[in-house]
């Protein structure tokens, strides 16, 4: 049956609405300090960057606030009014359409021009070219790190020779920074950053290895709530500070057994990127239901850094560019999701196709299927998409995931009761 749903917000929230509010403020003042500004996706080497003193934006994150805002509709129409297909990443139709719009951008961020655009594929095979576009409309030079796709099978020396590959482009971005900026690279800063994001990507971590316990102190909501210091803050010792909270107040739930999900009954892998624009609505659905949502592709993919090392900081950044999982075959996916169902004690799989993001949508079927083969937890497909509300239905979504609470409900009589 289903209850009312009440989240439970992190005391640090008040913490990090601070924090992305001074972001936001230094990032319309940055112009008057002389630093420079580089517009970045998701994973890339952002310390390389900052070590030479760079003022780093994220366009993800700047397509997920204007999403959460309810901006990012009129914005992909502006990008598709100049040419761009209604069939591509939403997320880049909303921050070229923000770019195209200039001044008059209804996006509640404002973001200075960038000097320079980075870019790195492992990620995501589409993302080059929301890059190569932002980079005609600004006339700015973009940086692209390609990235070797693993497959599972790969031997030794095919991994030796992706390593070496990317280890040459990371030598060749910084001879190209020292020429872009007129001077010399700043190892010293380099390692700092590096020190720093280490930090930070492992106190993440160990603040999500807490998903194990049961009831889970976290959600996949608390976790995409608290991510944009991952992005915002890469090399700085305030982002380092900020997880050091993070992680203190997730092991007081745990000691105190408070669950992120009210009377947890199911625990569940989601897939698929974020639904910012009806986020709220989504995480009641699951929540009303005791259905805790646990793991996600973006728990694995921005622990990616955990390896940084500050006295290796080319080699470890190489290795750890090379690592996201969605730079793995599927074969190499489904193994790494049955780790994740068995380590976090997981009853099923919620597998959200993103109706424009063709880097996670590939595969989605028989990723579903091998975890089940493997596990025996059952899983369901629905459809939705980040930043286009045209692309989503809410009653399609609410009736699909009615009927697999309800499966699941029958599959596990014994977790009828609350856990809490």
């Amino acid at each position: 049956m289903e209850t009312k749903y009440q989240p439970i917000k992190l005391k640090c929230h008040e913490q990090l609405r601070r924090i992305t509010a001074e972001y936001w403020e230094k990032a319309t003042q940055v112009r008057e300090t002389g630093k420079r500004v580089v517009w970045c996706s998701g994973i890339v080497p952002a310390e390389f960057l900052t070590a030479m003193d760079f003022f780093t934006i994220y366009c993800m994150n700047h397509s997920a606030t204007c999403s959460t805002r309810g901006v990012s509709l009129e914005l992909c129409q502006r990008s598709e009014a100049e040419g761009y297909s209604p069939d591509i990443c939403s997320y880049a139709r909303t921050d070229i359409g923000s770019a195209l719009a200039g001044e008059e951008s209804k996006s509640p961020v404002k973001q200075p021009k960038p000097d320079l655009l980075l870019v790195e594929n492992g990620q995501c095979h589409t993302i080059t070219k929301w890059f190569e576009s932002l980079g005609w409309l600004f006339n700015v030079p973009v940086i692209l790190m390609d990235v070797p796709f693993l497959y599972g099978d790969m031997d030794k020396e095919t991994y030796s020779r992706a390593y070496a590959y990317v280890k040459e482009q990371l030598q060749e971005l910084i001879s190209f920074l020292e020429e872009f900026t007129g001077r010399s690279f700043d190892y010293d800063r380099l390692r700092e950053d590096i020190a720093n994001s280490s930090r930070m990507f492992q106190l993440w971590q160990e603040a999500l290895e807490m998903r194990q316990n049961i009831p889970s102190p976290l959600s996949v909501f608390d976790i995409f709530t608290h991510l944009f210091p991952i992005l915002g803050l890469r090399g700085t010792a305030e982002g380092a500070d900020y997880y050091q909270e993070f992680k203190e107040e997730v092991a007081e739930r745990v000691a105190d057994k408070v669950s992120a999900i009210p009377g947890e009954r199911f625990r569940l892998h989601l897939d698929g990127v974020p639904v910012w624009f009806n986020l709220k609505a989504i995480a009641s659905k699951f929540g009303s239901h005791g259905a805790a949502p646990l793991n996600h592709v973006y728990t694995m993919s921005f622990t990616t850094f955990c390896g940084l090392d500050p006295s290796r900081p080319i080699d470890s950044t190489a290795e750890c560019l090379l690592t996201p999982f969605s730079n793995r075959g599927i074969k190499q996916r489904i193994d790494i999701l049955v780790e994740q169902v068995e380590k976090y004690h997981l009853n099923g799989l919620a597998m959200q196709i993103s109706r424009t993001c063709k880097g996670l949508n590939v595969g989605i079927y028989d990723l579903m299927e091998g975890v089940e083969r493997r596990t025996g937890i059952p899983g369901v497909v629905f459809e939705t998409d980040m930043c286009d509300p045209r692309l989503y239905s809410e009653a399609q979504v609410d009736a699909t995931l009615e009927d697999f609470f309800e499966m699941l409900a029958a599959r596990y009589p014994d977790h009828s009761k609350s856990t809490r």
